[in-house]
Parts: structure tokens; sequence; C-alpha cells
């Protein structure tokens, strides 16, 4: 499904819990997109972790409870974090200029993300 998305659905950052609910905030990247990128987004935060799967499997059954995923969409996710990936390490190539300091964190990151398209790659 496409039709207006947060776009930085990081659980770094931009999903809070009060009293048992979650709350949304930081609506500076919203558009037009799929809204699978917006899950992909919250799971990226979970790639290198071991419970990475039920989390994956929490978030989709938590998420269809309110709003069915077709299949292909499901199938999708891992296209859309690839997606993410090279994105943000677009986005990340212009900010270390700006952030020399951050650079350490950003290329750790990037590390990351390139192996999430690696991964898309050899499995897809």
């Amino acid at each position: 499904m496409y039709d207006l998305i947060h776009g930085d659905l990081g659980m770094g950052a931009n999903i809070l819990f009060w009293n048992g609910n979650v709350r949304v905030v930081d609506f500076n990247d919203p558009g037009f997109g799929y809204y699978i990128f917006d899950l992909s987004v919250v799971l990226e935060d979970s790639q290198d972790h071991q419970i990475q799967p039920q989390f994956r499997d929490a978030l989709l059954d938590g998420y269809t409870s309110l709003r069915p995923l077709s299949e292909d969409q499901i199938g999708n996710i891992d296209l859309f974090l690839a997606a993410f990936a090279v994105y943000w390490s677009l986005f990340a190539v212009d900010a270390v200029q700006y952030n020399p300091e951050d650079r350490n964190e950003i290329f750790e990151r990037m590390s990351r993300y390139f192996r999430l398209v690696e991964n898309y790659l050899v499995n897809n």
C-alpha cells in the first residue's frame, strides 16, 4: 500500500512508549511512500540482535492486526531494508563532511548497512 508515511520510524528516537501505548514523534521526513518502508525502518534497528526474528514477527503481528499486508508486501521487507540502507548511506556521505567528529559512528553504521544490502542481493 502506498500513501502518506512517517519516513523515519526508527526505534532509537522516533517511537516512544507511554502507558503501554506506542507514540510516534518527529515528523520531519513524511512523504508519500509504501507502508512497508516504515516497517523496514523499524526493523533496521534490530538487524544485528539475536532477538530480531521474534521482533520482526511481533511487529508484523501487531501491524497486521490493524492493517492487512499481502504476502508480497511482507516478502519485500528485505528489499526495503536494503533500499533504506542505500538511502541512508548516501545521506551519510554528505553528513560526514559537516560532522567529521561523527565519522567513526557513521562508518560503523554504513558497514552494517552494506551487510543488509549484501544479504538482500545474496538471498534474492
